[in-house]
C-alpha cells in the first residue's frame, strides 16, 4: 500500500448509497449528498469502521449503539412499514454490531436517523447548510465535530 490511507471510492460509494435508498424508498438527491458528507466527516469516507480512540461508534457513519436503539424506537413508533421491511431483511434492534461490517445497514440507519428529523434536508449544492444540519441533528451540540471539519472533510473526499 505504500503508506496511502484508504477510503471508499467516492463514485462507487455515491452509487451504492443511491441504490440502497432507491431500493428502500428513502431516496432523494439531498439525502444522498447529506449521507456522503456525513460519511466523509464521521469516518474519512469509510477509512475508520470503529471509533478512533476506542469509543462505541461503528461503521462508515459512526453510529453509536445508543443512537441505533433510538433509531429503532423511532421506526417502531412512526414507520411500522419500514420496521417490517427491516425485520424481513433480518435486521433488528440487536443488529448494532452489523453497523461495522454491513454497509447497506449502515446506510439505512444513517438515512433513517435523518428521516426522523422534521426539518427538510439541506440543498444538494449547499455544503455549509449540510454541515450545519449534520452538526445540529447528527453530531449534536454535545459532539466534538464542527461545521468547519465537515466542510473540510467534504472538500477532501467529495470535491
Amino acid at each position: 500500500m505504500g503508506g496511502h490511507e484508504m477510503s471508499l471510492h467516492r463514485g462507487q460509494f455515491r452509487d451504492l448509497v443511491g441504490r440502497v435508498l432507491l431500493e428502500w424508498d428513502l431516496h432523494s438527491l439531498e439525502a444522498v449528498e447529506l449521507l456522503l458528507g456525513t460519511a466523509a466527516q464521521e469516518s474519512d469516507l469509510g477509512r475508520y469502521l470503529r471509533q478512533v480512540g476506542g469509543g462505541p461508534a461503528l461503521g462508515a457513519f459512526q453510529v453509536e449503539p445508543a443512537t441505533h436503539r433510538l433509531i429503532w424506537k423511532w421506526v417502531r413508533r412512526n414507520r411500522p412499514d419500514l420496521e417490517e421491511r427491516l425485520r424481513g431483511a433480518r435486521y433488528s434492534e440487536g443488529s448494532a454490531a452489523a453497523l461495522e461490517w454491513d454497509l447497506r445497514y449502515s446506510i439505512l440507519m444513517a438515512r433513517i436517523l435523518y428521516l426522523s428529523i422534521p426539518s427538510p434536508l439541506p440543498a444538494v449544492d449547499d455544503v455549509a447548510a449540510q454541515a450545519r444540519y449534520w452538526k445540529v441533528h447528527y453530531n449534536t451540540i454535545h459532539g466534538r465535530g464542527t461545521v468547519a471539519e465537515f466542510i473540510r472533510a467534504h472538500a477532501a473526499h467529495l470535491e
